[in-house]
């Protein structure tokens, strides 16, 4: 990337990141302010504001503030967006058919969709060349990566982005005009680099990473010493993910209702909301708990702060999830490890390169209520388990998954 014309002045770089801040999105937010930290001027861009039920953190309404918002509602940011675009075109015309072309955008709503999006990059385009962004880096792969793509010919900016997971087609099938001009890309498991290399071919890009998101473990860090489960009392757990299917909440649940069915008092407790703001998949969860008439001991809290996740990490015997696919950075299991609370879940995806079973958690089969069931009593039972997991657990937390990591391969990526 070239250094900026005023040497003094600092990195100054977009970070766009869709309908941000929503619930999931505390770790993008640790990741912008180690880079912060770092000294690299950072400038948030979004495409839209998130739904209100999914905004949870003390510091959303503060981002939002700070935050450039692509999906104007005003016409004249449109208008003066179409004159960009008209007047950025000329000379540009050969790249901007081309990415309009290419092969994996077959099929008329596909076309329509990328110039829908261009359009948008034609406002990201404007928005950088107005505010002086050296670079923009893009937090995943969705259809944010296609206006930065788009963006980046209008614009002549550089761009970079981070590759979440938990597989390339949780983004969808087109990545190539993702990946081929970015200036490099961050990944988030080994998993992600090998189906990065299969999956694009030549347009892999050159500088690379593999750099998970992480955990502040200062913040992340018990105020009151862990209390191991006794026979006869309350059994505390704590599940936490967006109301997603993929998510494996009603596998949670159903484990749950096994548990009670051999006399253990376990009582579960599910932070986090649907993408709609609790219209869409809670109705499902919802259903599913009346069904197992389970409502008098599983609680939705709906979207959650970081504060929240920290009370109930602490609180909990065990946290266990049970995604049917997951990234290697599952943060809230990161969180759980972070807070020495012992952690059950599912070998799906890349899981198994933060956890190793046994060792710093313990690892199910995915939609198997039953031997997740197994895996929680087998740490109630066992407090020197239970000790062995959580405290290795948080060991592995602050030795490879700070949210600094991230940061500054980040920011080293940017100063090569």
């Amino acid at each position: 990337m070239e250094k900026s014309a005023n040497a003094t002045r600092p990195t100054r770089i977009g970070y766009l990141v869709s309908e941000f801040p929503a619930q999931t999105h505390i770790f993008f937010w640790r990741e912008i302010s180690a880079l912060r930290d770092l000294g690299v001027d950072t400038v948030l861009i979004s495409t839209r504001q998130p739904a209100q039920g999914t905004i949870s953190h003390r510091w959303a309404e503060s981002a939002i503030r700070d935050t450039h918002y692509l999906l104007s509602k005003n016409w004249f940011d449109w208008i003066a967006a179409l004159f960009f675009l008209l007047r950025r075109s000329a000379g540009r015309m050969g790249s901007l058919v081309a990415a309009l072309g290419d092969d994996e955008y077959a099929g008329a709503r596909s076309r329509f969709n990328l110039m829908v999006c261009l359009l948008v990059a034609s406002r990201l385009a404007r928005f950088v060349h107005a505010h002086r962004l050296d670079h923009v880096h893009v937090g995943s792969c969705g259809r944010s990566a296609e206006i930065a793509a788009l963006g980046s010919i209008l614009g002549d900016f550089t761009y970079s982005l981070s590759m979440l997971g938990p597989t390339f087609s949780t983004y969808g099938r087109q990545h190539r005009l993702k990946w081929r001009h970015a200036a490099f890309g961050l990944f988030q498991s080994q998993m992600l680099v090998q189906e990065g290399r299969q999956r694009l071919g030549p347009d892999f890009p050159k500088r690379y990473a593999q750099a998970p998101v992480g955990v502040d473990t200062d913040r992340m860090d018990r105020t009151q010493p862990y209390q191991a489960w006794r026979p006869g009392d309350p059994c505390r757990l704590y599940s936490c993910g967006r109301l997603n299917p993929v998510k494996g909440h009603e596998d949670v649940i159903d484990a749950v209702c096994l548990l009670r069915a051999r006399g253990i008092d376990a009582r579960l407790i599910i932070g986090g909301e649907d993408e709609r703001g609790g219209t869409g998949y809670r109705l499902d969860v919802q259903k599913h708990i009346a069904k197992c008439e389970a409502s008098s001991f599983v609680q939705l809290l709906g979207a959650v702060s970081e504060e929240t996740n920290r009370s109930q990490y602490e609180a909990a015997h065990v946290y266990v999830m049970g995604s049917h696919d997951e990234a290697a950075g599952a943060v809230a299991a990161m969180e759980a490890m972070a807070m020495a609370t012992p952690v059950v879940m599912c070998r799906a995806g890349a899981t198994a390169e933060l956890i190793t079973d046994g060792e710093d958690g313990l690892l199910t089969e995915p939609r198997s209520p039953a031997q997740m069931a197994d895996a929680v009593e087998r740490v109630l039972r066992d407090p020197a388990l239970a000790d062995h997991l959580r405290l290795n657990g948080r060991k592995k937390i602050q030795s490879r998954y700070s949210h600094r990591v991230s940061a500054e391969a980040l920011h080293r990526l940017l100063d090569a």
